[in-house]
């Protein structure tokens, strides 16, 4: 894996997904093919990573990791098909119990899985 950040430009998106209480394994399977899709199609996407709270007595939410080479990549995942696709499914289906907490953030400090310092 690429280090945290291979270029200034690199954005991260971390998302906070509330799905209705019934719902939640109708947006993991969801969610499931959107990372499938994004990473056939989308190779600006550099880090898609969907994971859950191991705390039982946790809020039921999803959280989202993701990483894009630069804010245009990002806006561009957000505009694609896959993602619209997505978006369509969770309102017609009334999959969210509310909304979500979305941020767009840039790295400064850290490492990832090859150690390597964000310098």
């Amino acid at each position: 894996m690429a280090s945290v950040q291979s270029t200034p430009q690199e954005i991260n998106i971390f998302a906070i997904l509330y799905p209705a209480p019934s719902k939640m394994n109708r947006v993991k399977e969801l969610l499931a093919g959107h990372a499938a899709a994004t990473h056939k199609n989308e190779d600006r996407t550099v880090r898609f990573i969907v994971t859950e709270s191991v705390d039982p007595s946790a809020e039921a939410a999803l959280y989202l990791f993701e990483t894009y080479s630069s804010k245009d990549d990002a806006d561009r995942h957000l505009r694609s098909e896959n993602f619209q696709i997505l978006l369509k499914a969770a309102q017609e289906e009334e999959l969210m119990a509310k909304h979500p907490q979305i941020v767009f953030t840039k790295t400064f400090a850290g490492y990832d899985l090859d150690r390597k310092l964000v310098q």
